[in-house]
């Protein structure tokens, strides 16, 4: 199988350390920022593209000349899901876990999709079986998500904790807030 994961934020790279730990032959990430390319492929990418400079057509060059198997959409970004849709194979599947600002327009020709099979499922959120499922993996240590928080902050310091998330600035990833002091 073939897992492409558009967008190496946090919800990106758990995909990403999920995905390696089922088993997929083959991970392919795409972020705006080097930095997240760096964690997807600490966390288990084969493969990582700039968003901007990713088509599918690099997608076939690294995949035996096919598609992806499975396209988890991570990015909000119009041109994302453009890709998204355009980057998923024969019988795949694409898992929208983001979407494009509301009242904003994705072109896609939905004619060249017809006859793939392919299957798509927008998600939001996630069922109380889901959140269990995911929490009994981070206990059993199965999926590991300390080594995504790149930075604690005090209360006092929440927002340069917040500009480090939100511009990913100074390499953030996850970044962690805490009132009662911080502890590694």
């Amino acid at each position: 199988d073939t897992v492409l994961v558009l967008g190496s934020g946090v919800l990106g790279m758990l995909n990403i350390k999920y995905a390696k730990m089922l088993g997929v032959k083959k991970i392919i990430a795409t972020d705006i920022r080097e930095s997240r390319l760096g964690f997807a492929e600490q966390f288990g990418a084969d493969y990582m593209f700039k968003a901007d400079e990713y088509t599918p057509d690099k997608l076939r060059k690294v995949n035996n000349g096919e598609l992806a198997d499975l396209v988890l959409l991570c990015a909000g970004a119009k041109q994302a899901t453009e890709q998204a849709l355009k980057s998923s194979g024969l019988g795949g599947r694409v898992i929208f876990f983001a979407t494009p600002k509301k009242g904003e327009k994705v072109g896609i020709d939905f004619s060249k999709l017809w006859r793939t099979g392919f299957e798509w499922k927008p998600t939001y959120g996630a069922s109380p079986k889901a959140c269990r499922d995911s929490f009994e993996l981070i206990r059993r240590g199965k999926i590991k998500v300390k080594d995504m928080i790149t930075h604690r902050f005090l209360l006092e310091d929440i927002s340069k904790g917040f500009e480090i998330a939100s511009t990913g600035e100074d390499n953030g990833a996850k970044v962690i807030i805490k009132p009662h002091g911080i502890d590694r």
